[in-house]
């Protein structure tokens, strides 16, 4: 299916795929940034992304701030959820996300790098 799907990327989808590609192979993974316009299958890349890598065996989190996003994009969580942030952001006095500094999850986005694609 991966396969077959990568023959329907767009040259712009391509690069980045294959921008991916090129950080995890190189062992830079870590946070990555897609930004696009409406209309530019950004779902279907950023799924097409997940699948490859998660059969890979890659750690592959994908975080939006859109609860309706969330539900089409292949095991993906909302930035409140994942990051532990406070639902109203504008109107908390102190917005900061609740994670443990001692967790798990801290230890993993601590030693992530971050990149921007597109």
């Amino acid at each position: 299916m991966v396969e077959t799907n990568k023959t329907r990327l767009t040259e712009d989808q391509r690069t980045a795929f294959e921008a991916v590609k090129n950080l995890i192979a190189e062992g830079n993974g870590g946070i990555l940034f897609l930004y696009a316009p409406g209309g530019t299958r950004k779902i279907f890349l950023i799924n097409l992304i997940l699948t490859e890598f998660r059969s890979e065996r890659h750690i592959a989190l994908v975080i939006v701030s859109s609860g309706i996003i969330s539900t089409l994009l292949i095991g993906c969580h909302t930035d409140h959820s994942e990051l532990q942030l406070p639902l109203n952001l504008v109107q908390t006095e102190n917005p900061i996300c609740s994670i443990s500094k001692r967790s798990v999850k801290a230890a993993v986005l601590r030693t992530l790098p971050t990149y921007r694609l597109g």
